[in-house]
């Protein structure tokens, strides 16, 4: 008995650091025919849900005026306190399949002076802060979604029982 709580102790304090496994990426992003430095992250969700959650999360900060050119998604000039204080530039890129996704966010403080850890090392922390998060948000959406489509089902099968239990109370009579 003792044993099995041991184990069951280190896997509940192990369980938090295993879900936060995506690891946020420096890189250099192609953005028209320049590249610029940006955060990418890999995830284990598919494009349309990974999309689906950044824009959610970006109209509950109260962000408006969001603009698609050229494969990126921007919005100029806005506050968003998850990341920072100040008026900023945000570009980001959802890429992947039904399987997996990428995102590819970038910002800048206006005129091509993207952040950088090395630059703004508070913001970068907030965006790397930011992007983890995402995958929570995208397993619990995820998992509700499976649980939805459970649901359909017992209820199809449901009304199917219903249905055959109506014929032979109509048949018995």
């Amino acid at each position: 008995m003792n044993r099995i709580t041991r184990v069951l102790l280190t896997t509940l304090l192990l369980l938090p650091a295993m879900t936060f496994a995506q690891q946020v990426k420096e890189t250099m992003v192609k953005k028209g025919k320049e590249k610029v430095p940006a955060f990418t992250v890999k995830y284990k969700h598919s494009k349309s849900l990974t999309r689906a959650t950044v824009k959610e999360s970006i109209t509950e900060a109260g962000i408006k005026h969001i603009k698609h050119k050229k494969g990126f998604f921007t919005f100029k000039g806005a506050e968003w306190q998850t990341i920072s204080t100040n008026k900023l530039d945000y570009y980001y890129k959802v890429t992947g399949n039904k399987r997996k996704s990428t995102i590819h966010f970038a910002v800048s403080k206006g005129y091509d002076n993207y952040i950088t850890p090395s630059n703004d090392a508070t913001v970068a922390d907030n965006i790397t802060r930011y992007l983890e998060t995402l995958d929570g948000k995208m397993a619990n959406k995820e998992a509700i979604n499976d649980k939805q489509e459970e649901l359909e089902k017992i209820e199809k099968a449901k009304a199917k029982k219903e249905k055959e239990l109506n014929k032979l109370q109509t048949k018995s009579k």
